[in-house]
């Protein structure tokens, strides 16, 4: 892996694109004990990539070509995903119930709802006591558990921690919201 190739990888993550990592020239060492290696040093050299599938191809022997046109056809699947809020709140509920937030201020993290608001990346909103209650580790978890949950491979997930109101202010505005005098009957 080249600092091209860390680079070109930094700029996907930040535009926040679906991605696909192609191994090229695998016609050179083809046994499945290099493979997992090769995966593990793109792993590591590319942290930020962790979302992208790994395809292994020969151009040369045109080996796996089937496999990378697949994986390319399923993360552009997975752009147009919509999740119902509904769904989306019982999933992340159940990975809350399997596995508890850490402690990280005062109170534990409580979330109350959530909600899809992007699709590319897709993008997650989530309700909450307070966002700085939520360990950085834990945001990765709930990220994690998405990505199983909603198979969004090759895609970065962003999710929003928000704090909700304590009050709902009215909608209308200030001068609406009072009450015309009404008049009195003589």
């Amino acid at each position: 892996v080249t600092s091209q190739d860390k680079h070109i990888a930094s700029m996907i993550e930040k535009a926040g694109k679906g991605c696909v990592i192609v191994a090229n020239k695998f016609d050179l060492q083809r046994q499945d004990h290099k493979r997992e290696e090769l995966e593990k040093e793109l792993r590591y050299t590319l942290p930020g990539m962790s979302f992208a599938p790994v395809v292994f191809i020969s151009a040369k022997d045109h080996y796996n070509l089937g496999a990378l046109l697949d994986q390319a056809a399923q993360v552009l699947e997975q752009t147009e995903i919509k999740i119902p809020t509904g769904v989306l709140n019982r999933v992340l509920n159940d990975a809350m119930e399997r596995r508890t937030p850490p402690v990280v201020g005062p109170s534990p993290l409580k979330m109350y709802y959530a909600s899809m608001v992007g699709m590319v990346p897709p993008k997650f909103l989530l309700f909450v006591n307070n966002p700085d209650y939520c360990a950085a580790n834990y945001l990765t978890y709930l990220k994690n558990s998405l990505r199983a949950a909603f198979d969004l491979t090759g895609l970065p997930i962003v999710v929003e921690l928000r704090a909700r109101p304590k009050k709902v202010e009215s909608f209308h505005s200030p001068e609406r919201s009072r009450k015309p005098a009404r008049p009195r009957k003589k």
